[in-house]
Protein backbone atom coordinates (compact mmCIF):
# COMPACT_ATOMS: atom_id res chain seq x y z
CA UNK A 1 0.00 0.00 0.00
CA UNK A 2 1.09 3.54 -0.05
CA UNK A 3 0.62 5.77 2.28
CA UNK A 4 0.02 10.00 3.04
CA UNK A 5 2.31 11.77 5.26
CA UNK A 6 -0.40 12.03 7.34
CA UNK A 7 -0.32 7.93 6.96
CA UNK A 8 -3.45 7.77 5.17
CA UNK A 9 -3.95 4.78 3.23
CA UNK A 10 -4.04 5.87 -0.78
CA UNK A 11 -3.36 2.52 -2.84
CA UNK A 12 -3.82 -0.99 -1.55
CA UNK A 13 -1.86 -3.82 -3.35
CA UNK A 14 -3.56 -6.64 -4.91
CA UNK A 15 -2.39 -10.20 -4.49
CA UNK A 16 -0.11 -11.25 -6.43
CA UNK A 17 0.39 -7.34 -8.23
CA UNK A 18 3.50 -5.02 -7.48
CA UNK A 19 4.02 -1.68 -7.40
CA UNK A 20 7.05 0.01 -8.74
CA UNK A 21 8.52 3.37 -9.78
CA UNK A 22 6.34 5.46 -6.99
CA UNK A 23 6.48 9.47 -8.21
CA UNK A 24 4.87 12.35 -6.54
CA UNK A 25 4.25 15.58 -8.66
CA UNK A 26 6.38 18.49 -7.94
CA UNK A 27 3.13 20.33 -6.72
CA UNK A 28 2.28 17.03 -4.10
CA UNK A 29 -0.86 16.75 -5.60
CA UNK A 30 -0.64 13.85 -8.31
CA UNK A 31 1.15 10.18 -7.32
CA UNK A 32 1.91 8.27 -10.11
CA UNK A 33 2.70 4.28 -9.99
CA UNK A 34 3.20 1.38 -12.22
CA UNK A 35 1.63 -1.78 -11.23
CA UNK A 36 3.37 -5.62 -12.61
CA UNK A 37 0.66 -8.53 -12.91
CA UNK A 38 3.07 -11.38 -14.04
CA UNK A 39 4.84 -9.23 -16.38
CA UNK A 40 1.29 -7.03 -17.36
CA UNK A 41 2.18 -3.46 -16.62
CA UNK A 42 -0.50 -0.38 -16.32
CA UNK A 43 0.70 3.37 -15.31
CA UNK A 44 -2.26 4.91 -12.97
CA UNK A 45 -1.79 8.82 -11.90
CA UNK A 46 -4.51 9.28 -8.30
CA UNK A 47 -5.22 13.26 -8.07
CA UNK A 48 -4.81 12.83 -4.20
CA UNK A 49 -7.19 15.93 -3.22
CA UNK A 50 -10.41 14.52 -4.90
CA UNK A 51 -9.08 10.69 -4.75
CA UNK A 52 -9.81 10.41 -8.20
CA UNK A 53 -7.64 7.51 -10.57
CA UNK A 54 -7.01 6.94 -14.09
CA UNK A 55 -5.10 4.67 -15.92
CA UNK A 56 -2.58 6.32 -18.38
CA UNK A 57 -1.40 3.00 -20.53
CA UNK A 58 -1.10 -0.37 -20.31
CA UNK A 59 1.66 -2.99 -22.12
CA UNK A 60 3.29 -6.09 -21.61
CA UNK A 61 2.26 -9.70 -21.61
CA UNK A 62 1.15 -12.12 -18.84
CA UNK A 63 3.91 -14.99 -17.88
CA UNK A 64 4.50 -17.49 -15.90
CA UNK A 65 7.80 -19.14 -17.22
CA UNK A 66 10.16 -16.84 -16.44
CA UNK A 67 10.65 -14.01 -13.87
CA UNK A 68 8.55 -10.69 -14.89
CA UNK A 69 10.63 -7.32 -16.32
CA UNK A 70 9.75 -4.96 -13.58
CA UNK A 71 12.39 -2.77 -14.75
CA UNK A 72 9.50 -1.26 -17.26
CA UNK A 73 8.44 1.94 -17.64
CA UNK A 74 10.35 4.10 -16.09
CA UNK A 75 8.87 7.52 -14.94
CA UNK A 76 9.59 10.96 -14.30
CA UNK A 77 7.47 14.19 -13.58
CA UNK A 78 8.66 17.05 -15.62
CA UNK A 79 9.46 19.78 -12.54
CA UNK A 80 6.61 22.51 -14.13
CA UNK A 81 4.36 19.29 -12.54
CA UNK A 82 2.28 20.33 -16.23
CA UNK A 83 3.01 16.62 -17.50
CA UNK A 84 4.62 12.49 -16.33
CA UNK A 85 7.57 11.29 -18.88
CA UNK A 86 6.88 7.77 -19.48
CA UNK A 87 10.02 5.75 -21.11
CA UNK A 88 8.76 1.71 -22.16
CA UNK A 89 9.67 -0.86 -24.64
CA UNK A 90 6.85 -1.48 -27.40
CA UNK A 91 7.09 -3.24 -30.26
CA UNK A 92 10.66 -3.75 -29.98
CA UNK A 93 11.55 -0.31 -29.51
CA UNK A 94 12.11 2.61 -26.66
CA UNK A 95 9.49 4.86 -26.74
CA UNK A 96 9.33 8.79 -24.67
CA UNK A 97 5.45 9.23 -24.06
CA UNK A 98 4.32 12.45 -22.74
CA UNK A 99 1.43 12.45 -20.43
CA UNK A 100 -0.33 15.97 -19.73
CA UNK A 101 -2.31 16.87 -16.70
CA UNK A 102 -4.58 18.92 -18.91
CA UNK A 103 -6.30 16.00 -20.45
CA UNK A 104 -7.19 18.39 -23.56
CA UNK A 105 -3.73 18.32 -24.28
CA UNK A 106 -2.95 14.69 -26.43
CA UNK A 107 -0.51 12.16 -25.81
CA UNK A 108 3.02 12.78 -27.40
CA UNK A 109 5.55 10.16 -27.91
CA UNK A 110 8.57 9.39 -30.05
CA UNK A 111 10.95 7.01 -30.69
CA UNK A 112 14.10 6.73 -28.49
CA UNK A 113 16.73 5.10 -30.38
CA UNK A 114 20.00 5.83 -28.05
CA UNK A 115 19.94 2.91 -25.83
CA UNK A 116 18.94 -0.53 -25.42
CA UNK A 117 17.43 0.19 -22.31
CA UNK A 118 17.22 2.80 -19.84
CA UNK A 119 16.66 1.74 -16.17
CA UNK A 120 15.85 4.83 -14.28
CA UNK A 121 15.90 8.85 -15.70
CA UNK A 122 14.87 12.33 -13.75
CA UNK A 123 14.87 15.74 -14.99
CA UNK A 124 17.28 18.06 -14.09
CA UNK A 125 15.48 21.58 -12.52
CA UNK A 126 15.73 23.41 -16.07
CA UNK A 127 12.90 21.20 -17.12
CA UNK A 128 15.12 20.47 -20.30
CA UNK A 129 17.57 17.83 -19.38
CA UNK A 130 17.09 14.43 -18.10
CA UNK A 131 19.53 12.34 -16.31
CA UNK A 132 19.31 8.74 -17.30
CA UNK A 133 21.19 5.68 -16.07
CA UNK A 134 21.26 3.83 -20.14
CA UNK A 135 22.54 0.33 -21.23
CA UNK A 136 24.32 0.67 -24.26
CA UNK A 137 26.47 -1.90 -25.81
CA UNK A 138 26.47 -4.02 -22.51
CA UNK A 139 27.33 -1.16 -20.37
CA UNK A 140 25.77 0.87 -17.80
CA UNK A 141 26.52 4.80 -17.88
CA UNK A 142 24.74 8.14 -16.32
CA UNK A 143 24.04 10.30 -19.49
CA UNK A 144 21.87 13.80 -19.64
CA UNK A 145 19.70 13.51 -22.80
CA UNK A 146 18.43 16.67 -23.80
CA UNK A 147 15.27 17.27 -25.00
CA UNK A 148 15.39 19.81 -26.87
CA UNK A 149 18.43 19.13 -29.31
CA UNK A 150 17.45 15.33 -28.89
CA UNK A 151 21.04 14.41 -27.87
CA UNK A 152 22.47 12.10 -25.28
CA UNK A 153 26.23 13.07 -23.30
CA UNK A 154 27.66 9.74 -22.02
CA UNK A 155 28.98 11.65 -17.94
CA UNK A 156 30.17 8.30 -16.69
CA UNK A 157 31.62 6.35 -19.78
CA UNK A 158 33.34 2.75 -18.49
CA UNK A 159 32.61 -0.37 -17.17
CA UNK A 160 31.22 0.59 -13.86
CA UNK A 161 27.33 0.21 -12.88
CA UNK A 162 25.93 3.54 -12.76
CA UNK A 163 22.73 3.45 -11.42
CA UNK A 164 19.86 6.08 -9.85
CA UNK A 165 20.70 9.87 -11.24
CA UNK A 166 19.58 12.76 -9.98
CA UNK A 167 20.16 16.19 -10.20
CA UNK A 168 21.07 18.42 -7.57
CA UNK A 169 18.78 21.74 -7.24
CA UNK A 170 20.70 24.03 -8.72
CA UNK A 171 21.37 21.43 -11.66
CA UNK A 172 24.80 21.55 -11.59
CA UNK A 173 25.31 18.31 -10.33
CA UNK A 174 24.32 14.63 -10.62
CA UNK A 175 23.90 12.17 -7.83
CA UNK A 176 23.65 8.67 -8.38
CA UNK A 177 24.86 4.86 -7.76
CA UNK A 178 27.23 2.98 -8.41
CA UNK A 179 29.88 -0.67 -7.99
CA UNK A 180 32.67 1.35 -8.73
CA UNK A 181 35.41 0.78 -6.32
CA UNK A 182 37.44 4.01 -7.27
CA UNK A 183 36.26 7.20 -8.18
CA UNK A 184 38.19 7.89 -10.82
CA UNK A 185 36.40 7.08 -14.49
CA UNK A 186 37.65 4.42 -16.15
CA UNK A 187 39.79 3.08 -13.67
CA UNK A 188 39.09 -0.61 -12.77
CA UNK A 189 41.79 -1.18 -10.64
CA UNK A 190 42.28 -4.19 -12.06
CA UNK A 191 39.36 -6.06 -10.28
CA UNK A 192 36.47 -8.07 -11.43
CA UNK A 193 33.46 -5.15 -11.83
CA UNK A 194 30.37 -7.16 -12.60
CA UNK A 195 30.62 -9.70 -9.55
CA UNK A 196 30.38 -6.62 -7.07
CA UNK A 197 26.93 -5.56 -6.00
CA UNK A 198 27.64 -3.29 -3.38
CA UNK A 199 26.78 0.40 -4.19
CA UNK A 200 27.92 3.43 -3.05
CA UNK A 201 27.09 7.10 -4.13
CA UNK A 202 28.85 9.42 -6.22
CA UNK A 203 28.38 12.46 -7.61
CA UNK A 204 30.16 13.94 -10.74
CA UNK A 205 29.40 18.37 -12.15
CA UNK A 206 27.68 19.01 -14.93
CA UNK A 207 27.96 20.04 -17.44
CA UNK A 208 31.74 20.42 -16.68
CA UNK A 209 32.44 16.67 -15.92
CA UNK A 210 35.55 16.25 -14.12
CA UNK A 211 37.42 12.39 -14.29
CA UNK A 212 37.38 12.67 -11.06
CA UNK A 213 34.47 12.11 -9.09
CA UNK A 214 33.24 12.74 -5.46
CA UNK A 215 33.11 9.91 -3.57
CA UNK A 216 30.07 10.24 -0.75
CA UNK A 217 29.76 7.32 0.99
CA UNK A 218 32.28 4.04 1.66
CA UNK A 219 30.85 0.91 2.00
CA UNK A 220 33.00 -1.58 1.49
CA UNK A 221 31.25 -5.32 1.71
Amino acid sequence: MFLSPERKEIVKAKSGRTHDFIRLSPDGRTLAWVTNDIGKYKVFVKDLESGKRRKLLKGGYRTLQQKPDRSIPVLAWHPSGQFLTVMREHKGFMWMEYYHQDRKKKRERSKFLYFDKVLQMAYAPNGQDIAMSGIQNGMTDVYVYNTRSRTATNLTRDFHDDLFPAFSSDGKTIYFSSNRDNDTLGSTSGRIIRGNNQLDLFSIGYPVADSVLTRITSTPL
